[in-house]
Protein backbone atom coordinates (compact mmCIF):
# COMPACT_ATOMS: atom_id res chain seq x y z
CA UNK A 1 0.00 0.00 0.00
CA UNK A 2 3.11 2.16 0.43
CA UNK A 3 4.34 1.38 -2.69
CA UNK A 4 1.12 2.63 -4.15
CA UNK A 5 0.86 5.68 -2.36
CA UNK A 6 4.58 6.48 -3.26
CA UNK A 7 3.55 5.93 -7.31
CA UNK A 8 0.96 8.81 -6.44
CA UNK A 9 2.95 11.04 -5.24
CA UNK A 10 5.07 10.58 -7.94
CA UNK A 11 2.53 11.10 -10.68
CA UNK A 12 1.45 14.35 -8.90
CA UNK A 13 5.07 15.27 -9.46
CA UNK A 14 5.05 14.64 -12.84
CA UNK A 15 2.32 17.39 -13.01
CA UNK A 16 4.83 19.98 -11.99
CA UNK A 17 7.49 18.54 -15.12
CA UNK A 18 8.73 21.81 -17.07
CA UNK A 19 11.72 22.45 -19.09
CA UNK A 20 14.41 24.28 -18.51
CA UNK A 21 17.48 25.79 -20.69
CA UNK A 22 19.11 23.10 -23.37
CA UNK A 23 22.77 22.38 -23.97
CA UNK A 24 25.03 22.05 -26.45
CA UNK A 25 24.23 17.67 -26.18
CA UNK A 26 20.18 18.61 -25.99
CA UNK A 27 17.95 17.68 -29.34
CA UNK A 28 17.47 20.35 -31.81
CA UNK A 29 14.58 22.25 -31.63
CA UNK A 30 12.02 22.21 -33.63
CA UNK A 31 10.24 19.41 -36.00
CA UNK A 32 13.55 17.13 -36.27
CA UNK A 33 13.75 17.06 -32.61
CA UNK A 34 10.12 16.11 -31.96
CA UNK A 35 10.81 13.41 -35.11
CA UNK A 36 13.94 11.96 -33.12
CA UNK A 37 11.09 11.40 -30.33
CA UNK A 38 9.39 9.61 -32.17
CA UNK A 39 8.48 5.86 -31.77
CA UNK A 40 8.82 3.32 -29.20
CA UNK A 41 11.40 3.62 -26.39
CA UNK A 42 11.93 0.45 -23.78
CA UNK A 43 13.74 1.61 -20.43
CA UNK A 44 17.47 0.84 -20.77
CA UNK A 45 18.45 2.45 -16.93
CA UNK A 46 17.82 4.76 -14.00
CA UNK A 47 20.44 6.58 -13.14
CA UNK A 48 23.57 4.33 -12.82
CA UNK A 49 21.22 1.33 -12.89
CA UNK A 50 20.66 -1.07 -15.44
CA UNK A 51 16.86 -2.58 -15.45
CA UNK A 52 18.78 -5.86 -14.26
CA UNK A 53 19.90 -4.03 -11.32
CA UNK A 54 16.41 -2.83 -11.18
CA UNK A 55 14.60 -6.07 -10.48
CA UNK A 56 15.22 -9.19 -9.16
CA UNK A 57 17.20 -11.31 -10.78
CA UNK A 58 14.90 -14.69 -10.24
CA UNK A 59 11.64 -12.41 -11.74
CA UNK A 60 11.31 -11.94 -15.60
CA UNK A 61 10.31 -8.51 -15.10
CA UNK A 62 8.75 -6.66 -17.98
CA UNK A 63 10.15 -3.35 -19.03
CA UNK A 64 8.93 0.01 -18.67
CA UNK A 65 7.87 2.06 -21.75
CA UNK A 66 7.42 4.79 -23.79
CA UNK A 67 5.50 5.11 -26.59
CA UNK A 68 5.39 8.84 -28.50
CA UNK A 69 3.54 9.67 -31.30
CA UNK A 70 2.93 12.42 -33.81
CA UNK A 71 0.76 14.13 -32.21
CA UNK A 72 2.67 14.18 -28.95
CA UNK A 73 0.30 12.09 -27.24
CA UNK A 74 2.69 9.58 -24.98
CA UNK A 75 1.66 6.21 -23.96
CA UNK A 76 3.65 3.30 -21.91
CA UNK A 77 3.85 0.72 -19.31
CA UNK A 78 5.46 1.85 -16.12
CA UNK A 79 6.17 -1.53 -14.71
CA UNK A 80 2.37 -2.31 -13.32
CA UNK A 81 0.35 0.15 -14.54
CA UNK A 82 -0.17 1.83 -18.36
CA UNK A 83 0.63 5.27 -18.23
CA UNK A 84 -0.78 8.39 -21.12
CA UNK A 85 0.58 11.88 -20.66
CA UNK A 86 1.30 14.31 -23.70
CA UNK A 87 4.35 16.76 -24.94
CA UNK A 88 4.29 20.17 -24.15
CA UNK A 89 5.36 20.90 -27.80
CA UNK A 90 5.73 24.45 -27.24
CA UNK A 91 8.43 23.63 -24.44
CA UNK A 92 9.75 20.52 -27.22
CA UNK A 93 10.38 23.57 -29.78
CA UNK A 94 12.83 25.04 -27.47
CA UNK A 95 14.96 21.52 -27.03
CA UNK A 96 12.76 20.73 -24.04
CA UNK A 97 11.00 17.63 -22.37
CA UNK A 98 8.19 18.52 -20.45
CA UNK A 99 5.46 15.95 -19.92
CA UNK A 100 1.75 17.08 -19.26
CA UNK A 101 -0.12 15.73 -16.34
CA UNK A 102 0.24 12.23 -16.43
CA UNK A 103 -2.71 9.64 -15.97
CA UNK A 104 -2.20 6.25 -15.25
CA UNK A 105 -4.33 2.56 -14.80
CA UNK A 106 -4.45 2.08 -10.86
CA UNK A 107 -3.54 -1.93 -10.70
CA UNK A 108 -1.46 -3.19 -7.85
CA UNK A 109 1.31 -5.99 -8.34
CA UNK A 110 4.29 -7.67 -7.10
CA UNK A 111 6.35 -5.56 -4.48
CA UNK A 112 9.45 -5.31 -7.19
CA UNK A 113 6.84 -4.21 -10.03
CA UNK A 114 5.28 -1.48 -7.87
CA UNK A 115 8.83 -0.46 -6.78
CA UNK A 116 9.86 -0.26 -9.94
CA UNK A 117 7.47 1.70 -11.02
CA UNK A 118 7.49 3.88 -8.14
CA UNK A 119 11.11 5.04 -9.37
CA UNK A 120 10.27 5.09 -13.02
CA UNK A 121 7.42 7.90 -12.68
CA UNK A 122 9.80 9.88 -10.23
CA UNK A 123 12.66 9.97 -12.54
CA UNK A 124 10.47 10.92 -15.44
CA UNK A 125 8.88 13.76 -13.47
CA UNK A 126 12.44 14.76 -13.10
CA UNK A 127 13.05 14.76 -16.94
CA UNK A 128 13.89 18.55 -18.08
CA UNK A 129 15.85 17.84 -21.71
CA UNK A 130 16.66 15.12 -23.75
CA UNK A 131 19.16 14.05 -26.23
CA UNK A 132 18.56 11.03 -29.02
CA UNK A 133 21.58 9.31 -30.32
CA UNK A 134 21.19 6.48 -32.95
CA UNK A 135 18.73 4.46 -31.17
CA UNK A 136 19.19 5.56 -27.64
CA UNK A 137 17.29 8.59 -25.71
CA UNK A 138 18.36 9.59 -22.84
CA UNK A 139 16.40 11.83 -20.63
CA UNK A 140 18.38 14.56 -18.42
CA UNK A 141 17.51 16.59 -15.60
CA UNK A 142 19.51 19.78 -17.54
CA UNK A 143 22.54 18.02 -17.52
CA UNK A 144 22.76 14.64 -15.74
CA UNK A 145 21.28 11.42 -17.24
CA UNK A 146 18.33 10.90 -15.27
CA UNK A 147 17.08 7.29 -17.37
CA UNK A 148 17.95 5.90 -20.69
CA UNK A 149 15.69 4.02 -23.52
CA UNK A 150 16.78 2.27 -26.11
CA UNK A 151 14.47 1.92 -29.76
CA UNK A 152 12.20 -0.42 -29.82
CA UNK A 153 13.51 -3.25 -27.08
Amino acid sequence: MKILLGALVALVSMAVVAGCGSTSEVAAAGPEAMRSLLGNWTLDSIGDKSFAMLVPQDVAAKKPTLDISADGKVSGFAGVNRLMSSLNMDALSKGEFALSPAATTMMAGPEYAMKLEQQYLTALGKVRNFKVEGSKLTLMDGTNQIMQFVRGG
